[in-house]
């Protein structure tokens, strides 16, 4: 994830901005096959082995949020 370009200082604002908005529909994609994945878990008995990709998923949405707010300020400073 810290590899993307939007990590960078020098990707610019509205670069920046654009590929977190791309990020956003990355992390829904993900949300949904989670949702698949979990019922799946429940039906063999296993519903607590998803656990850590939801842990993992929230984790990157705090991350997108907090980078979406940093960029957002660093716009509205420039």
């Amino acid at each position: 994830m810290k590899k993307r370009e939007f990590f960078q200082y020098k990707c610019g604002s509205k670069s920046a901005l654009e590929k977190l908005d791309g990020v956003f529909g990355e992390l829904k994609v993900f949300e949904d096959k989670i949702v698949d994945f979990g019922e799946n878990a429940g039906k063999f008995g296993n519903p607590d082995q998803i656990q850590k990709a939801e842990k993992d998923i929230d984790s990157i949405k705090v991350t997108v949020v907090n980078m979406k707010a940093l960029w957002d300020h660093i716009d509205t400073c420039t």
